[in-house]
């Protein structure tokens, strides 16, 4: 599951940020964002993404299993578990404390709601082509059977 590994590599990989910057006698804030984004060092973002990296790989990896199982409603409340964790601050925040990143919280929320929506769509497509039957002419063979598209050639050793 790469989902569940990517914080882990955001907080290392922001963790060689700041160590490259710290040997050239500087920060992050010393240099200032601007200047790093404009470098294409999305250093924000990767802090973001690895606080909190443990539990938000189990947040993420949860989602993931849980969409390839197409099993959207426990996706949809694996994502509202982020998004409680993420504005309490127990996860993408460097410190703990209620809105610290409602920002976050909203895209948990919002990815739930999809993950709804997706439920009830998959419920009613399922539902009109569980109608449908298929019928075969009648015949005494049944069903047609496939035809195989090269000669068999039964072995002789």
């Amino acid at each position: 599951m790469v989902a569940a590994i990517l914080p882990n590599l955001a907080q290392w990989a922001s963790g060689l940020i700041d160590n490259a910057l710290n040997a050239a006698g500087t920060s992050a804030t010393g240099v200032g964002m601007d200047k790093l984004n404009g470098a294409g060092v999305v250093y924000e973002g990767l802090q973001t993404l690895g606080e909190g990296a443990v539990l938000v790989g189990l947040v993420l990896g949860t989602m993931v299993a849980f969409i390839l199982e197409k099993k959207f409603l426990y996706a949809a409340i694996a994502s509202a578990v982020g998004a409680v964790l993420s504005f309490i601050g127990l996860i993408h925040a460097p410190r703990g404390g209620l809105g610290s990143h409602p920002q976050v919280a909203l895209g948990y929320l919002f990815f739930g709601i999809v993950c709804l929506d997706t439920t009830s769509c998959r419920g009613r497509r399922t539902r009109s082509r569980s109608t449908r039957r298929i019928s075969w002419p009648a015949t005494k063979s049944g069903p047609p059977s496939a035809e195989i598209p090269f000669p068999v050639v039964k072995s002789t050793v």
